[in-house]
């Protein structure tokens, strides 16, 4: 039996497309009322369109490197629907294939600060306001447990978001507020069109059943897990990428 999300609140970040918009599509359906965010307004609205249900859905499209904007965001939703029940912390860009040597200062910043920055900005904005039983789900690539060679910056960020979620998980947990990861390796999302020599034909769909059991009272007793979803992967000719995950 499907779980039920009637009543629910739940905050998803990065739902312009891919994981995002397949996890805002599935709770719909299943009664949430969503607060949705990304950095490119368009493609937010067409998300926001798919996601069929009674609810008013909102959105709100800023870059959540932004601690002020993160704040704003915050606010507006706590005026409006007075608690948050659930986050989904689908935030990140992609990483690109280069030698250490030629990381920039510019490009290490711009990963962290939306990569990394952008978990911190959102949590904290919204720790104050989260009700006991309020589960967070943050997805990461599996790239953060299983580095390749000449993607420092992004795997490097990878390994900090899990960092910080099972600190969220010490931390929140007392407070009965679960913090769990899905860790997948690429997908087939916009993102990642010119990457098909190792996305698995696999998409946002796939995933989501197990989006909506980590925040369903089924998974009650998962605080501080990583749920690797090793389906998502094939073979590859990028080179350093390990095979074996």
């Amino acid at each position: 039996m499907a779980p039920s999300f009637g009543s629910k609140i739940v905050l998803i970040i990065g739902a312009e497309r891919g994981i995002g918009r397949g996890a805002s599509i599935k709770l719909a359906k299943l009664g949430a009322t969503l607060a949705l965010t990304d950095i490119n307004e368009a493609s937010l609205d067409k998300t926001c369109n798919l996601c069929t249900s009674t609810n008013h859905h909102y959105t709100s499209a800023f870059d959540v490197g932004s601690t002020e904007k993160c704040n704003e965001y915050v606010s507006v939703i706590i005026s409006k629907y007075n608690g948050i029940d659930h986050i989904f912390n689908c935030i990140g860009i992609n990483g690109v294939y280069q030698s250490t040597v030629d990381v920039t200062d510019a490009h290490w910043d711009k990963m962290f600060n939306t990569n990394a920055k952008g978990f911190l900005n959102i949590t904290r904005a919204c720790i104050p306001y989260l009700k006991s039983g309020a589960p967070l789900e943050n997805p990461i690539s599996a790239f953060g447990i299983s580095p390749v060679a000449s993607f420092a910056a992004y795997c490097a960020t990878n390994a900090a978001v899990i960092g910080f979620s099972m600190n969220m998980a010490l931390e929140l947990g007392p407070r009965g507020i679960r913090t769990n990861i899905i860790v997948s390796k690429a997908m087939r999302a916009p993102t990642n069109v010119q990457r098909g020599d190792f996305v698995v034909d696999r998409g946002a769909e796939d995933i989501t059943d197990v989006v909506a059991f980590l925040f369903s009272d089924e998974s009650r007793y998962m605080n501080g897990s990583a749920v690797k979803l090793q389906a998502a992967f094939c073979e590859n000719n990028i080179k350093g990428l390990d095979p074996a995950f």
